[in-house]
């Protein structure tokens, strides 16, 4: 083989030995696969309640909405907790003050908000477009748990649709959830 030749393929096989660990590097540090916690149907909206790790093995609560009717929408986890003028109320998940998981940084949504203005209220009222939403609120398990942590996530929501058709509110519902294995997070 001639020496142009030779070098020729170090470099290939050089670059493809280091996209090999780039791909490799990825699928390690990616998050872990969440398993459901919890799921429930209630006032025309499925919530599914997971948990997520990073790298760090820093634990992150998540929980999906879907509105079940086509074209309803949920309002913004920044609405006040009464809504505007008792209209809507806000998307949440919460942990109960004596929860022994803690909360590690502020809740997160995945979805832009919008501005409905309706004559009722006086301020428009922010709301997700239509379709499900994710939020996520990260979390600390205390060291000493191990085997299984049992708690209670609250949970709040309000499908509409934009005619103004409401279904009743979710307040503070509290929903069981496990979380397993906490000595290999």
């Amino acid at each position: 083989m001639s020496k142009s030749l030779v070098s020729n393929f170090s470099v290939k096989a050089a670059q493809s030995l280091l996209i090999g660990l780039l791909a490799f590097n990825a699928s390690v540090h990616a998050k872990a696969p969440s398993t459901p916690l919890a799921s429930f149907e209630e006032n025309e909206a499925k919530v599914v309640i997971t948990v997520e790790y990073d790298q760090k093995h820093q634990a992150t609560l998540v929980a999906q909405f879907t509105p079940l009717q086509k074209g309803y929408h949920l309002y913004s986890k920044d609405l006040p907790r009464k809504g505007i003028e008792g209209i809507g109320r806000p998307t949440l998940i919460e942990l109960a003050v004596n929860s022994p998981i803690k909360a590690r940084g502020l809740l997160a949504d995945g979805a832009p908000t919008l501005k409905e203005v309706i004559p009722e209220a006086k301020d428009p009222l922010l709301i997700y477009p239509n379709g499900p939403v994710t939020l996520r609120l990260p979390i600390t398990i205390p060291a000493a748990a191990s085997g299984k942590l049992t708690d209670n996530v609250l949970v709040s929501y309000m499908t509409c649709s934009p005619q103004g058709q409401c279904t009743a509110p979710v307040t503070a519902k509290a929903v069981p959830i496990t979380l397993t294995h906490l000595a290999a997070h």
